[in-house]
């Protein structure tokens, strides 16, 4: 039982094997419990770690067994020593309706990074898949927008694909951060700034002594990651918070060049004002507690309507709009992907009233297919709403803040108005499509769930 709990401990908190050799481990061991002799390396690994590994895959391979459809994510990154692997995990709901995520694996990848080479660590005949006997299960990719992730699912492996929100809004902020001249300048003053001050012992312990002066909060600048939009806007809001302390601390080093204007600091406030929806968007795109598909419609929809030209807009912000309003018209245009995340909105309860004569149609269409038996069977399996605490509302990540600025997203996703729910349903007169079409009829006409119900709406 120790040897099992020494392994978790070990796992769980991502350890190397060799902390079980190490003296001051055995010493402290042997103060805990002098009875106990921890294993060696080799025996924790082989004897304890392997055997509660396959224990683990059985559990999770019965879960994953009876799924009819299975949902995948996965992506490529590098260790801190520079080898590369690929992950692969695994989303089911369950049969009561609880969402799960499983770690397929983490393999090492160190050829090039082809589609045909990371199909095969998927798909192939040795691949992940394989080695959980998934390759029967209908599937769907969720991943980046990598163009060789991209080719090993779509054009080798021909499987349904759909990109990540997160990552699709974070290349349309970025094209829009890259190609606005004056953002990009405003961007690289602010960087030179921050670099500085990270790089400088002495500026680090000026701007502490400053914000104290000037009664701040003690807050360091925030250095950038090139991957990641949003810590530019982390960046930019930190400077305005603290620019007092930060253009006296480059004063007092001799760094007058690195001094912020008050024009670049209005800029700064007006850009991540206006970056806070895409913040928002990205925030609720990123849960993993609740299902995200049905969103990605009216997210969509948002950036749309924010994105729009406004005569009050500043002359960088409207060059950034169009920018990034370019970008985004060209994401989420296969159709196939389309009409999977139309239907996706229209079966979520809080968006339904935006659902298409088309997309129920084709809802309606795909219901057809199943024969009646199934039909039924699955409207016996819905749990009942009382009994189930498992609901996606209350797994919603909360507003942080009370910036409207930040609010309108939420506002655009869950307001009724401009909505698709026109009458062109065409229901010809057939036993189990009357059927059909009265339950998505009364379902489409039942009032919409509002967001802050929490009691009515199961996974």
């Amino acid at each position: 039982m120790l040897d099992r709990s020494l392994a978790r401990f070990v796992v769980d908190n991502f350890l190397a094997l060799r902390i079980v050799d190490s003296a001051s481990f055995k010493d402290l061991m042997n103060n805990a419990n002098p009875q106990y002799k921890p294993p060696c390396r080799e025996t924790l690994q082989t004897n304890v770690i392997y055997p509660m590994y396959y224990e683990t895959k059985e559990t999770v391979m019965g879960y994953l067994k009876d799924a009819d459809s299975i949902a995948l994510t996965t992506d490529c990154w590098t260790s801190l020593v520079g080898q590369p692997y690929l992950s692969l995990t695994v989303h089911v709901i369950d049969e009561d309706f609880n969402l799960r995520d499983f770690l397929l694996g983490t393999v090492h990848a160190p050829e090039s990074h082809t589609g045909q080479y990371l199909y095969d660590k998927i798909e192939g005949e040795n691949g992940l898949l394989a080695q959980w006997n998934l390759l029967d299960k209908d599937r769907t990719y969720v991943t980046d927008n990598a163009t060789n992730i991209k080719k090993a699912i779509i054009d080798v492996g021909n499987k349904m694909w759909i990109g990540c929100l997160g990552h699709t809004t974070n290349l349309i902020v970025k094209a829009g951060l890259e190609k606005v001249n004056v953002i990009n300048s405003l961007i690289g003053r602010a960087k030179n700034c921050v670099s500085f001050i990270r790089r400088s012992a002495l500026a680090i312990e000026k701007l502490k002594s400053n914000e104290d002066f000037l009664k701040l909060p003690n807050l360091n600048v925030i250095q950038d990651v090139s991957t990641r939009w949003n810590s530019v806007l982390a960046m930019l809001r930190r400077l305005v918070a603290i620019k007092s302390a930060v253009n006296c601390t480059v004063c007092e080093c001799g760094r007058q060049d690195l001094v912020i204007t008050d024009d670049d600091f209005e800029n700064m406030e007006l850009l991540s004002n206006f970056l806070q929806m895409f913040e928002k968007a990205t925030e609720i795109a990123s849960g993993d507690q609740y299902t995200t598909i049905s969103f990605i419609q009216r997210i969509i929809a948002s950036f749309h309507k924010r994105l729009a030209p406004n005569v009050d807009d500043p002359a960088f912000i409207a060059d950034l709009k169009k920018v990034m309003l370019d970008d985004l018209k060209t994401r989420y245009q296969d159709e196939s992907v389309k009409n999977i995340i139309d239907m996706a909105a229209a079966l979520d309860p809080r968006f339904k009233s935006h659902a298409s004569g088309a997309t129920r149609n084709k809802i309606i269409e795909l219901a057809e297919n199943l024969n009646e038996s199934e039909y039924f069977a699955g409207l016996s399996q819905i749990p009942d709403t009382q009994s189930q605490n498992m609901n996606i509302i209350s797994r919603f990540p909360p507003t942080t803040s009370t910036s409207t600025i930040q609010e309108t997203i939420e506002d655009d996703i869950f307001n009724e108005d401009e909505h698709g729910n026109d009458n062109d349903c065409d229901f010809p007169l057939i036993t189990l499509h009357q059927k059909i079409t009265l339950e998505l009829t009364t379902y489409i006409n039942f009032p919409p769930i509002n967001k802050e119900e929490k009691n009515h709406l199961t996974l």
